[in-house]
């Protein structure tokens, strides 16, 4: 029978792939094409290893999930696969999404900041899907320069999934919604398809797009590798905010310049069984 390592801080345990297999929804909500699970909040800071590696600060604020040494300061590789995670991503008992999620915070119009609760989902689209390589970060949203009003494309604002997603949250009111989700809600779709070009730092955003036609077309150009789509589901818990800002956005915005960051710290034996699942 085949093991895999997963090592969690000093911790070093071997998993057979059967435990992989056995992974049911009640401990990984996974299906076959997608896998989600719900990740805590574990810390704000004016940190981003993406876009600044080296430990140094950002230029803004941002509320980070999944890692825990990432908001308190890791930026090196090797040392973030040894810490813990606040996602329920889950084998054998033992938490193994160790990758770093961020976003901009969101203030409300007395400079207050407003709490997250974070969904992430992993989805394989029109074909079969490689695991990340380890280390790669990118960042999607406002700033690659898209947006479109359909819903589950770039990124956008609306309270529910069958809303058009709208730039601002301006005018985006869910006092009208009821249950606890339907909150303010940042939806991210990272684009996926990668030119297996390794950048000299680990910020892959220039080397992954979207398919040529998205979203009508699914599908990677020819020679490009099919990587997960990440969907990040950022949920502010406030149902109207139309006078609040990101910690990003620029005087008089109101979640314009919304975006995700994803650092690959994953324990990678697992995310290539994860991506496994995912597969046909």
């Amino acid at each position: 029978m085949k093991k895999v390592q997963v090592r969690i801080g000093t911790l070093l345990i071997y998993l057979s792939l059967s435990v992989f297999a056995g992974i049911t929804p009640a401990n990984a909500q996974g299906v076959a094409e997608s896998q989600k699970f719900p990740c805590k909040t574990s810390g704000t800071a004016q940190l981003d290893p993406v876009v600044v590696p080296d430990g140094g600060v950002s230029a803004h604020l941002h509320v980070f999930t999944g890692n825990t040494g990432v908001p308190t300061g890791t930026h090196t590789y090797d040392e973030a696969v040894t810490k813990s995670t606040t996602c329920s991503f889950t084998i054998n008992g033992v938490k193994v999404d160790t990758a770093a999620y961020w976003a901009p915070v969101m203030y409300d119009a007395s400079g207050h900041i407003i709490p997250i609760k974070w969904t992430i989902y992993y989805d394989r689209m029109d074909e079969s899907v490689s695991a990340f390589p380890p280390d790669l970060g990118q960042v999607w949203g406002a700033n690659l320069g898209l947006f479109s009003s359909k819903t589950r494309t770039y990124y956008g604002w609306n309270c529910d999934n069958s809303q058009p997603l709208q730039p601002s949250f301006a005018n985006v009111d869910c006092r009208s919604f009821s249950g606890s989700n339907n909150v303010l809600t940042l939806r991210t779709f990272s684009p996926y398809c990668w030119d297996n070009v390794v950048p000299p730092t680990r910020n892959y955003t220039g080397h992954i797009t979207y398919p040529v036609n998205w979203p009508s077309n699914e599908k990677c150009p020819s020679g490009y590798t099919t990587l997960p789509r990440i969907r990040v589901n950022v949920n502010y818990q406030t149902k109207y905010n139309p006078s609040g800002y990101l910690s990003s956005d620029a005087p008089g915005q109101h979640g314009e310049s919304a975006h995700v960051d994803f650092w690959n710290t994953w324990q990678q034996p697992a995310l290539e069984e994860l991506v496994r699942q995912l597969n046909p």
